[in-house]
């Protein structure tokens, strides 16, 4: 078997994520912007909403996220059906060193599209946005990201009280 004899926590976590989506638009996607599991499209439409934007900022956004939420989509639908495949295999198998293979360099594809696609989105969506629209942009990720890590703090916490 191809596999290390040691997966560290937070490759675990990250195994978890591939295994039920990209991590970028999860069908296990929350409301809570500092979970993993919550959607680019999401978290950037929640950030938007808190924004005063004008008639016009507010259709232009909404035509973005129309534009990336399928994106992210079909990026998050591919390589669904070896996903699953794989949590239904066992690993005595005939083939599943190569499932496990496919699944994993086809995770990271998607990986990758997601997060150039995330910054793409954020990026176009940023445009929009008057100079003091920015400023109170880049205050609610920074609000985010506090979240974030509170949020990843109580998991660690939760983790380490484990016996495992």
């Amino acid at each position: 078997m191809m596999f290390p004899n040691a997966i560290s926590k937070p490759g675990l976590m990250l195994c978890a994520l591939l295994l039920t989506g990209t991590g970028v638009a999860s069908p296990a996607a929350g409301t809570d912007a500092a979970s993993p599991h919550h959607s680019n499209v999401e978290a950037f439409r929640e950030q938007m909403a808190r924004l005063q934007l004008s008639e016009q900022q507010k259709q232009d956004v909404g035509a973005l996220l129309q534009v990336y939420k399928q994106r992210f989509d079909e990026i998050r639908a591919r390589g669904e059906a070896d996903r699953r495949a794989l949590l239904a295999a066992a690993p005595d198998d005939r083939n599943y060193d190569e499932l496990v293979a496919a699944v994993a360099e086809e995770a990271a594809r998607s990986v990758r599209e997601g997060v150039y696609l995330a910054g793409e989105l954020q990026a176009t969506g940023y445009a929009l946005l008057t100079a003091e629209q920015q400023a109170e942009y880049r205050a609610l990720k920074a609000e985010a990201e506090a979240r974030r890590a509170d949020w990843q703090a109580g998991i660690r916490k939760e983790s380490s009280d484990k016996d495992y």
